[in-house]
């Protein structure tokens, strides 16, 4: 064997086993980044939960500064107060229940016993097994002044197995009230 037959021989070696190290370490690197990825995202899963978490005690701890009341479905007559944000004290009686769907068709009748206008409301309603479930009810009127107004809601689902009450609270954005006219003799 020549000399330049050994050179190309340890040549070709040479090459062949950087070849090998360099598959090797892409080997590696690959294993790693995949390790990573993972770590990466378990961690976006983490952050997710925490990001509802903390936004479901926003909303809820917000809920907290209003008076809640609770009405059963399956009892007639009668109404109850419940203070709401503004310092005011509104009536709520249920006046019907109805199945809907997986759920129930409930109107309420919500008594405004004041000489003013409530603007830019909403309902929060809760129900089902410890009031997980929530619906908001944004009223595109008033709440009319001296008046039973009355409110229709779907629940759904709301199976009787959960229970047959509902917990509920008020938001207003601002009241008005009427302007005297002026006499103008």
């Amino acid at each position: 064997m020549g000399v330049k037959m050994k050179r190309i021989l340890y040549g070709t070696i040479l090459l062949v086993l950087f070849s090998l190290l360099g598959c090797q370490e892409n080997y590696e690197s690959s294993k790693k980044i995949k390790v990573l990825q993972e770590k990466v995202d378990s961690l976006r899963s983490k952050m997710d939960s925490i990001k509802f978490a903390l936004q479901y005690h926003i909303l809820y701890s917000d809920y907290e500064k209003n008076e809640y009341v609770y009405l059963d479905l399956t009892s007639e007559g009668g109404y109850v107060s419940v203070k709401i944000d503004l310092g005011f004290t509104l009536l709520v009686a249920v006046d019907n229940v109805e199945p809907f769907l997986d759920g129930y068709k409930i109107r309420l009748r919500i008594g405004n016993p004041y000489s003013l206008h409530f603007l830019g409301g909403k309902m929060n309603v809760f129900w089902g097994k410890s009031f997980i479930n929530m619906k908001v009810v944004d009223f595109t009127s008033s709440l009319i002044p001296a008046y039973w107004n009355v409110v229709t809601i779907n629940l759904t689902p709301f199976k009787k197995e959960e229970g047959t009450t509902i917990k509920i609270n008020f938001q207003f954005d601002k009241i008005s009230l009427h302007k005297k006219q002026s006499n103008t003799n």
